[in-house]
């Protein structure tokens, strides 16, 4: 599925005019790499986000080193960064991206936000019926059940965030993304 079907299905209303550009890639986090930061075309940091998707080249990876952050660190850097890198040459990863600048912003909130347990983000008010949220994050978590969290947008100034019951720490970046 696409992310104009995606954003669709969320009653955005997205499609068309409302999306100025698209920039997709894929890199591979070699075995050393913890961060690396991948050259994009200018975009506006107040209406572009970043969605990843990963994976690891070796089933018996560490999760620490394929649980991937994404971040937009400026108009035209995309950063990459996992929580721990590896030795030997077979434990990269791989990770397809795609920057997306809107049009149609009302409002873009992002942070970044370190929490060992479940707790809340308090944000500008937003209407929650035209606003989504979005994160990456890496975790200091040894199992593949340590990597998980949820954010819910519980009221128009609080998003709850969620995990599982392990003390491992989250390093978080988010966006609450309003549309007109």
């Amino acid at each position: 599925m696409d992310i104009e079907s995606v954003l669709k299905g969320h009653g955005l209303g997205i499609g068309g005019s409302n999306i100025k550009s698209i920039q997709r890639g894929q890199y591979i986090l070699q075995s050393a790499d913890k961060t690396v930061n991948l050259a994009i075309s200018t975009v506006d940091l107040t209406k572009a986000i970043v969605l990843i998707h990963f994976n690891a080249t070796l089933d018996s990876i560490n999760p620490k080193m394929i649980d991937i952050q994404a971040t937009i660190t400026s108009t035209n850097i995309l950063t990459l960064t996992r929580t721990l890198a590896g030795a030997g040459s077979s434990n990269g990863s791989v990770v397809s991206w795609q920057v997306i600048e809107f049009n149609n912003v009302k409002s873009l909130q992002r942070g970044v936000w370190t929490v060992s347990a479940t707790g809340s983000i308090g944000i500008s008010p937003v209407n929650i019926n035209k606003t989504i949220l979005l994160e990456s994050h890496t975790s200091t978590g040894d199992n593949a059940s340590d990597m998980f969290l949820s954010l819910y947008l519980a009221s128009p100034t609080n998003i709850l965030v969620t995990k599982g019951t392990s003390t491992y720490s989250y390093s978080m970046y988010w966006y609450a993304i309003e549309f007109n």
